[in-house]
């Protein structure tokens, strides 16, 4: 399980290879979220560098986070994302 903060990228998996989602999200608290379909998220992607940036580190996160999860036998999420590892956009 994990658990997504604020300005969270949610269910991009599903629109950038036209499979069914791969995960259920519940709210814990009151949250405002934007709904995109896939043609829009492309639009997005190819428009907004920054955007585009900020879906791959997403994906390269839970990649990293899957990865150590398999390589330590952990069986959960690390408690905490190794942020030196993040690429940091203005």
């Amino acid at each position: 399980m994990e658990v997504a903060g604020r300005g969270a990228i949610i269910g991009e998996m599903a629109l950038i290879d036209s499979s069914t989602r791969s995960a259920t999200v519940v709210a814990k608290d009151y949250c405002v979220l934007a709904q995109v379909n896939q043609s829009q998220f492309l639009s997005l992607m190819e428009k907004i560098p920054c955007f585009a940036l900020s879906v791959m580190k997403t994906l390269v996160t839970r990649l990293r986070n899957m990865d150590a999860i398999m390589s330590n036998g952990l069986g959960r999420f690390p408690s905490k994302p190794n942020d030196e590892n993040r690429l940091k956009h203005n």
